[in-house]
């Protein structure tokens, strides 16, 4: 796996298109907040093209501060995919000036992922402020997880068989690895605060 963080988003390419979005359940309604499920197909559209579900998602409750955030960052995070589900919570009266989660379940030709994003407006420059985390599975264990991907970062046991990630070169970048013998869960997460994305 690429150690490219989500935050670097210098390849703005995907292989991911889809032929419509399709709202499925409205899960829970709370006052002005609002979680829905959605989902997209697996066959494609020009109109759709290179557009990830969750992006297309964002633009569609109003998001529009950090639109370009949640499009660039969910780029890099969906590459390969082949389908993919969303679920989102944003606030329905003022979905532009408050903050945007998202799940995205990742399907891939022979594994899975979630990809969970969060993007606040934060400044008038149109910077926002994200959380992205990665969580994927390896069927080898933790130690060769880290053997093969993390050369370079360091190791910091938390509880039991957790152990945290780090490395100077992405300070705001940890990868938590638990150990789920005979598999290894893995958690990338990156923070970035009053995030500004490229301009085309």
């Amino acid at each position: 796996m690429s150690k490219r963080s989500f935050l670097d988003t210098a390849r703005p390419s995907i292989r991911v298109i889809f032929h419509r979005v399709a709202m499925l359940l409205l899960v829970v309604m709370l006052g002005t907040n609002v979680a829905l499920a959605l989902a997209g197909d697996d066959v494609g559209a020009p109109s759709l093209a290179g557009v990830p579900l969750v992006a297309k998602s964002a633009k569609t409750v109003g998001v529009k501060q950090c639109y370009e955030a949640v499009h660039q960052i969910s780029e890099r995070a969906v590459e390969n995919a082949v389908h993919q589900d969303v679920l989102l919570d944003w606030d329905r009266n003022t979905p532009d000036t408050q903050p945007f989660f998202s799940m995205t379940g990742l399907e891939f030709e022979r594994s899975s992922a979630a990809f969970s994003l969060t993007a606040i407006p934060s400044g008038s420059r149109g910077a926002c402020t994200v959380l992205a985390e990665r969580i994927s599975s390896a069927s080898s264990s933790c130690n060769e997880v880290a053997r093969l991907q993390l050369t370079g970062y360091k190791p910091v046991p938390l509880v039991g068989l957790v152990t945290v990630y780090t490395t100077p070169t992405h300070p705001r970048e940890t990868v938590t690895l638990i150990d789920t013998k005979p598999s290894c869960l893995i958690i990338r997460r990156q923070v970035k605060y009053d995030w500004v994305p490229r301009r085309n």
